[in-house]
């Protein structure tokens, strides 16, 4: 099932703040040598000034995965775990369009804030794992919007 997460929150690995969205179609170009991509570079959805990029991405070796939980590194199982599936391909006329999607169980659940009994905020991360190494590419806080699905 393809993750839709409405929320909002901050990147810790970004100058700029804003709306977050945590989804699919996350949108990347690609400098590929052979079977490895060198170089790929990710767009936070639609919002093309925040950007991370992976270096030497091999997707058939490298997983990322998302994760949510109450507090930054409180242990304990995730409230929600993603895994971000693909790669999908389409040519543009000038580009290469790379489309990951997070995969993963329904938020829709999370209990709100207590102290608003509306939104309620979680923290989650990003990360990639390589050669039996796992290294968080960016995290912060996330406020999970009451009813929101994925």
């Amino acid at each position: 099932m393809a993750a839709r997460l409405r929320a909002a929150g901050q990147f810790r690995d970004f100058e700029k703040r804003g709306k977050a969205m945590i989804g699919n179609d996350f949108k990347a170009a690609i400098a590929r040598r052979g079977a490895v991509y060198r170089e790929l570079t990710m767009f936070r959805n639609e919002d093309f000034d925040q950007t991370i990029v992976f270096k030497d991405v091999d997707f058939s070796a490298d997983t990322f995965a998302a994760q949510i939980r109450h507090l930054p590194d409180s242990g304990g199982a995730p409230l929600a775990s993603f895994e971000i599936e693909g790669p999908t391909f389409s040519l543009g006329d000038t580009s290469l369009t790379l489309s990951l999607d997070l995969v993963g169980n329904v938020v829709g659940d999370l209990p709100a804030a207590p102290e608003t009994g509306q939104n309620a905020v979680f923290y989650w991360d990003l990360s990639r794992t390589s050669g039996g190494r796992t290294r968080t590419l960016f995290a912060g806080p996330v406020t999970v919007i009451p009813g929101s699905t994925i």
